[in-house]
């Protein structure tokens, strides 16, 4: 099940979800979703409209992903910068990029055989979104990027 804190964030953000597309954009992407102030946090994204589920999936995947980057990346007490954005990057797709500059993914991570749960969580987020996920690593740091087809937005 969830933690607490994110099920209040949903409520807020996604008070009542009904048919009416989310729109996701800086306000949505993040505000409250880090307890982290220390860690210097930047968000670029553009409006995207999704529906209810949707946005609640893509969401839960960020959340899953700063929590990973907060609790791996990062010693804890020393954290380091967290960037997301969500761009559309052609007429047919929206590109949404996760980066930290932390310590890296351990050598012998592969994508596919991610056991933990919340990696798990993310990639049948993207299948969800029509979209792809791939991991690259960065000098220092990962990157982990959802190609989104626009189509999947709603009117």
């Amino acid at each position: 099940s969830m933690p607490s804190e994110c099920v209040a964030l949903q409520k807020k953000i996604f008070k009542p979800v009904d048919r009416r597309p989310v729109v996701v954009n800086n306000r949505f992407v993040l505000p409250n979703l880090v307890r982290q102030p220390r860690s210097p946090f930047g968000v670029d994204a553009e409006p995207m409209q999704l529906s209810g589920s949707h946005a609640i999936a893509l969401g839960m995947a960020t959340h899953e992903l700063i929590t990973n980057a907060i609790k791996h990346a990062y010693d804890e007490g020393e954290p380091g910068p967290i960037d997301v954005s969500l761009k559309r990057n052609s007429a047919d797709t929206f590109v949404f990029r996760f980066t930290d500059r932390g310590r890296g993914l351990p050598e012998d991570f592969q994508i596919d055989t991610a056991a933990s749960l919340g990696m798990k969580m993310i990639i049948s987020t993207a299948r969800q979104l029509g979209g792809t996920f791939e991991v690259n690593r960065l000098e220092p740091g990962s990157e982990f990027v959802i190609h989104i087809p626009a189509s999947v937005q709603e009117a």
